[in-house]
């Protein structure tokens, strides 16, 4: 289910780092993007999680085109 509605950030965390969901002692954010270089990514203005998770994937979309040079799982269009 994770895999079908959030295709970018299944592919980050089978392929190059993982995920952090939820506030910590360091942080208020309700997701973080990482791997082993530290934070790519901080969510920190969404009010559920599910609005964190779509923006962070879309993020993610941006990144894996950029960063990689590969064709995201997911395109957006907006």
């Amino acid at each position: 289910m994770f895999s079908e509605k959030y295709p970018n950030l299944d592919y980050w965390i089978y392929s190059q780092g993982w995920i952090e969901m939820g506030s910590d002692h360091y942080s208020s954010s309700l997701i973080r993007i990482l791997d082993e270089g530290g934070m790519y990514y901080e969510d920190e203005e969404s009010t559920s999680l599910d609005e964190a998770l779509e923006k962070a994937d879309r993020w993610m979309a941006t990144e894996i085109e950029e960063r990689f040079g590969e064709e995201p799982v997911k395109r957006y269009d907006d």
